[in-house]
């Protein structure tokens, strides 16, 4: 197995906080950081100090970027993947979990999410199969990749809970490539808007994966430092951006469905906001 997270450079301290414990409970065969918002060579310097790992640099700007990154970079792994956020510590039975699920794609909820029940994984997941894993029982759930509704509430397309997320088999390189034009159509400073949540959904998606399976194997420690609110109009823009991109690229009408929910989205949050 091979552990990878990722952060910007001024969260750094949770490598030590929390990637460290994940590696110290799974005990992979490989571990890689990358570290975002990385212009200079002192920080280089500085990021050498605090993380004991494969290191792996770049100023990408937001997760999306990072991820076209990674995959493009592991692409070559002959072992599961698995990434993990940055301020989750893994359970240890994880890698005995890994060699019982046959998925090739499965994502991780954490343990504090599930106790106040996940609403709004549920709402597009079903019960999956019970795993026996040194006889302790572990459910698994099912969740449901892309939704054609275009009134409903989230985005169209979305991997689910993503605690962490792992591979066995990662997109081929003309779905990253094809996904990551698509995405750099999004405005600069909008890109942050689009979550990495939907852009695994996309790229998932575009591998023939409709559902994916899940099971709660983390704890989250969340950072805080990111605002809870965002202005919502900004959010519908960088959705209508992304999915004409991939509209232009894949001449898919599941993302023209997608195009037209976040364009209304961004007119009815700019009459809100104007009226």
């Amino acid at each position: 197995m091979i552990l990878v997270t990722y952060l910007p450079f001024y969260r750094m301290y949770e490598v030590e906080e929390y990637f460290d414990k994940s590696v110290e409970a799974i005990r992979p065969d490989r571990s890689l950081v990358y570290l975002d918002n990385i212009f200079n060579e002192r920080q280089i310097e500085i990021a050498k100090t605090v993380v004991k790992h494969e290191l792996k640099v770049g100023n990408w700007g937001n997760r999306g970027s990072t991820w076209f990154s990674m995959l493009k970079d592991i692409a070559d792994a002959n072992d599961t993947v698995v990434f993990v956020d940055s301020d989750n510590i893994l359970n240890s039975e994880l890698k005995a979990i890994d060699k019982i699920i046959g998925d090739n794609v499965y994502t991780i909820l954490d343990t504090s999410s599930w106790e106040r029940g996940a609403v709004g994984i549920m709402k597009r997941s079903r019960k999956g199969k019970s795993l026996d894993v040194d006889g302790k029982k572990v459910d698994t759930f099912i969740y449901k990749v892309y939704d054609s509704s275009i009134f409903s509430t989230g985005s169209n397309f979305f991997i689910g809970a993503k605690q962490a997320v792992g591979f066995r088999q990662v997109p081929e390189k003309r779905i990253i490539d094809g996904v990551e034009r698509a995405f750099t159509r999004v405005q600069h400073d909008l890109r942050r808007y689009v979550s990495d949540e939907t852009v695994l959904g996309v790229m998932i998606y575009l591998m023939g994966i409709r559902e994916v399976r899940w099971f709660v194997c983390s704890q989250h420690y969340h950072h805080g430092s990111t605002p809870s609110s965002v202005f919502k109009p900004f959010v519908a823009l960088a959705h209508a951006q992304f999915a004409r991109g991939l509209y232009s690229e894949f001449k898919m009408n599941e993302f023209l469905r997608y195009w037209v929910k976040y364009k209304m989205a961004f007119v009815r949050g700019t009459i809100s906001v104007v009226f």
